[in-house]
């Protein structure tokens, strides 16, 4: 299923992106980081490292993936999960998470956001038959 829904997103986001001017990808080369919060839960930081998977295979360039606030700020990024800089990067937005499996997808002139709900519980993190399975309280 998962497979599926990153290239949905990502056409999704680039077709919003070329009505905007937000370039993902130019001459070759990603022009857009994808930024992570420290510390992200794994299949946070598995997520962001699959969107650079897919948008390589799309657009022909890996965006680096960075993990926690860079300094300075990207000019343009692509955010993944929930952080501080968001706040200003958005303001109009509600980062307020109140609903089970609420998810936020979002864009302006200069970034993306993907975020939802990152709550986990590494007590609950179960291996079999070398499946994660990610059991959440």
């Amino acid at each position: 299923m998962r497979k599926t829904v990153f290239p949905m997103m990502i056409g999704c986001l680039l077709v919003h992106a070329a009505g905007a001017d937000l370039v993902l990808i130019e001459d070759g080369r990603a022009r857009m980081p994808i930024v992570v919060f420290e510390n992200a839960p794994p299949f946070t930081r598995q997520a962001a490292d699959e969107l650079a998977t897919y948008i390589e295979k799309i657009g022909g360039a890996r965006p680096e993936v960075l993990e926690g606030l860079p300094d300075p700020l990207p000019e343009s990024a692509i955010w993944v999960g929930v952080q501080p800089a968001l706040k200003t990067l958005f303001p109009a937005l509600d980062f307020e998470f109140r609903h089970p499996e609420e998810i936020l997808l979002a864009a302006n002139d200069r970034h993306l956001v993907i975020a939802g709900r990152d709550v986990w519980n590494p007590e609950h993190l179960v291996i079999k038959d070398g499946v994660r399975i990610l059991y959440t309280t």
